[in-house]
């Protein structure tokens, strides 16, 4: 069988988020990560949010791609992926300091991020065969 490369699966899901861990062979993952990309532009299609979200999700989909594919997981020291974490992290403090986005429309999208959490923790406990 041939080895796969951490850099294809992460271009793929650069250009859809999900299809780098369908190549990885992370179905329900790659599945799930296309439902939340979809679900994402579904929101922000209604209403005027800013793109960052969908930004970060993209992003965070090639990152885990890659992952899959390397085996790497996350540290939180020196890891690529909380890298990328803390300069997001970072970036909505200093869009917030600086009041370029409209607070008040991202507190009603909030319950979107419990939405994210539930799919990605039903995908741990898939992965995990239903193991705490």
């Amino acid at each position: 069988m041939e080895e796969k490369s951490p850099v294809v699966a992460a271009f793929l899901s650069l250009l859809f988020p999900g299809v780098g861990s369908l190549y990885a062979g992370k179905v329900h993952k790659g599945l799930a990560f296309m439902a939340i990309f979809i679900y994402i532009i579904h929101i922000l299609s209604h209403c005027s949010a800013s793109a960052l979200f969908l930004v970060a999700f993209w992003f965070f989909s090639s990152l885990e791609a890659y992952n899959d594919v390397s085996g790497q997981i996350y540290s939180p020291r020196g890891n690529l992926g909380w890298g990328i974490f803390w300069i997001l992290v970072g970036a909505i403090f200093q869009i917030w300091a600086l009041e370029v986005v409209e607070w008040a429309l991202i507190a009603k999208l909030w319950p979107a991020l419990l939405v994210v959490a539930g799919l990605y923790m039903i995908y741990l406990g898939l992965k995990n065969g239903g193991e705490e």
